[in-house]
């Protein structure tokens, strides 16, 4: 299964909030020296919130129901109004608020998602991951070579 596109049924409104989200490690020692630096290649992430002002119970109902299905964990593809090419986000936060007249306004904080699975399972419907000898293992290729998360190799025909 592909990873979704979120199309909502109207645009955000205007002040959108685009701040970075930096992944570091620190050391700090006993004389106040701190030593910091990057964790990893994708240390730097886009966080933004977007807010939808006045919705009617039906739009904001598809916004929320997409950001349900999705879960939190699942990644999909939005294109900010400032950028040309759509991001793989995920939104662990949003929510929804019942304001005058039966309207709606609905508030989300995307985070940019790098990881390489575009799915939980295999393109032939088989998990991604699965435990082996006791160990959660994950696939890596999709030949049916699987590896396990720390670092262990164990290799498996399916």
């Amino acid at each position: 299964m592909a990873i979704q596109t979120f199309n909502p049924p109207i645009s955000p409104s205007p002040g959108t909030t685009v701040k970075p989200k930096l992944k570091l490690f620190k050391a700090e020692f006993g004389d106040g020296y701190t030593q910091t630096t990057r964790a990893g290649l994708n240390h730097k992430r886009k966080t933004i919130t977007l807010t939808w002002e006045i919705l009617t119970p039906t739009q904001a109902g598809q916004i929320v129901s997409f950001f349900e299905a999705m879960g939190g964990d699942t990644p999909f593809y939005y294109t900010p109004s400032d950028e040309s090419t759509p991001i793989k986000w995920t939104c662990e936060e949003w929510d929804d608020q019942r304001i005058k007249g039966g309207l709606r306004k609905v508030t989300a904080t995307f985070e940019q998602c790098f990881n390489l699975m575009t799915h939980m399972t295999h393109r032939t419907g088989e998990p991604l991951r699965r435990t082996i000898n006791g160990v959660l293992c994950e696939r890596v290729s999709l030949d049916g070579e699987w590896l396990m998360i720390d670092g262990q190799p164990v290799y498996m025909e399916i």
